[in-house]
Order: C-alpha cells, then structure tokens, then sequence
C-alpha cells in the first residue's frame, strides 16, 4: 500500500489521495510503501466529525468521508456580515448623536449675542411680539351668567414702535367649537381689571393682560387662541382649559 508524501496517508486505491486529493500519478515518485512514514504533525487536524487525524488540505476525512470545512473565520460570507455589522452599528450611533443634537437644538437656541432662548419662548412668538397664555379662572357677569377670566403675558418684541395688546392679537375663546362673546362687565367684587389690554407697551417690555368671555356653561372646557392682528402667517398660540 502506498502512502502519500505530502499527507503522509494511505493513498487508497483511486488514483488520487483519499485524505489529501493529491495526484497518485504526480507523486508515484515521492510515495513511500509501508504504513511507518513520519508525518509532520503541523500538517494534521483532527476530524469534526470523528476526530481521528486528517490532513488539513484534505477535501474530506479518510476515515469517515466527511467534508473538510473550513473554519468559519476562514469564510467570505463570515467577514461580510461582520463589515455590514460594523456599519449598522457605525450607523446607528451616528442617528442618536443626530437625535440627541437635535433634542438640544429644538430645546434651545442661542441668539447672536449668546442668550440662550427656549423653543417653549420661540412657540410664544407671532410676528414682532410673543404672548403667553397664563391661566383661565372662573366667574360671572353682572347678570349671573357663567364667565372665564384668561390671563395672557404680551411682550413687544418689534424695532421701534409702542403698540397696545388688542392692537397686536386677535384673540378668541371656544367651547364646544363655538366662538365666545367678550364679557365686559362681570359680578361686584370679582378683582378683574381690562385696562392693561389697551395698553401701549415699549419695545422689549411685556405686561399681563385680562381679558372675560362669556361661556356657554361652567363645565365644559373651552379653547384659547391667539394670532397676529394684522398678518399674512397663520401662526396661532393655543391652549386648552378644563374646568
């Protein structure tokens, strides 16, 4: 029986090396008889199937005809997903340092002389001035008849001009979608008090206003909104009271 000089194997009886594949005919030359050859044991694994010893080039085992695999290391397709993997990752980092600058952008903005200004301040802003609905408080008319009280803070933010809160806003009130009536005249006692909202007011400076509403009844809620007077953007600020 011959045995392979490159595996040190049996050859077998084709013509090519059950363990290793090598050519019989190519190494009828170099084939040593006898079953006592040394082998290089670097050359050698064990077999996953069996565990006996096999070439490592070997195609398959020559003891239970499995397949040499390679290791799963040694593989294209491995090295393939482990670069799309990396870029998954890369990339998913990369979306929630986005989301993270973004949060913090939308939270705050810094102005040209270095005031930080909130986005809760800039959603206050319509046109050259800002306003702010504060707060809703229950009443009534001279003549019993349920009333809301709306607290709004008015900030002129224009260049130059002085102007008044009812100058600035068209301002309305709706409970159960039905647009209120200003009150102007609401029971003895209640501390209400309308003379801020034709106030004029200086660039920069803000001032809480008052206004009444008669409602429809004292339950249901009402909706608040605010928008610029005179403008050409649709921009409103709102705000919903239960009661």
């Amino acid at each position: 029986m011959m045995i392979c000089p490159k595996c040190g194997k049996e050859f077998g009886a084709g013509n090519f090396c059950a363990n290793c594949g090598a050519s019989k005919e190519n190494n009828a030359a170099n084939a040593v008889p006898g079953a006592n050859t040394v082998v290089n044991p670097n050359n050698m694994k064990l077999c996953g199937s069996c565990g006996k010893p096999m070439a490592k080039n070997a195609k398959t085992c020559p003891n239970c005809g499995a397949k040499n695999k390679k290791p799963i290391y040694k593989r294209i397709w491995f090295w393939l997903l482990i670069i799309v993997a990396f870029f998954i990752i890369v990339g998913a980092i990369s979306s929630d340092g986005d989301s993270d600058n973004k949060a913090s952008n939308d939270s705050q903005t810094t102005k040209s002389d270095g005031v930080i200004e909130s986005k809760k301040e800039k959603d206050n802003e319509i046109g050259q001035y800002s306003v702010e609905i504060l707060s809703a408080r229950l009443t009534s008319t001279y003549d019993s008849k349920p009333a809301v009280v709306v607290t709004y803070k008015f900030t002129n933010n224009s260049n130059d001009k002085s102007i008044s809160f009812n100058l600035a806003f068209d301002d309305e009130v709706y409970q159960n979608g039905v647009g209120l009536n200003t009150a102007y005249f609401l029971k003895d006692g209640d501390p209400y008090d309308n003379d801020n909202v034709s106030k004029e007011i200086k660039k920069g400076s803000s001032i809480e206003v008052e206004k009444a509403y008669i409602l429809n009844d004292s339950s249901t809620p009402i909706e608040v909104e605010v928008k610029e007077l005179f403008s050409f953007s649709d921009k409103t600020v709102s705000r919903t009271f239960n009661f």
